[in-house]
């Protein structure tokens, strides 16, 4: 993983918290979604996805990093792509 991570990351937004370990608790709540999403970057064929995909797994495989602020410098409206 240590390639990816001075590259390109994903960024995932979470409600509002007072702390890393409510972060930690907000990304719980989503780790297999995105542990999938991730994994379908790298690889659409999900028959060679690793067998059970685990919480443990998850923070094995993942750094997060929590920002209480996301600054938006564009001047247009945001856009959600089509899923």
């Amino acid at each position: 993983m240590e390639e990816r991570r001075n590259g390109e990351c994903s960024a995932y937004l979470i409600r509002d918290v007072d702390n890393e370990i409510q972060a930690r608790k907000e990304i719980e709540k989503f780790w297999r979604n995105i542990f999938e999403y991730e994994l379908w970057g790298w690889c659409t064929n999900e028959e060679w996805w690793p067998k059970p995909i685990t919480k443990k797994m998850f923070w094995e495989w993942f750094d997060a990093e929590f920002h209480s602020e996301i600054i938006d410098l564009a001047d247009r409206k945001i856009e959600k792509e089509e899923t």
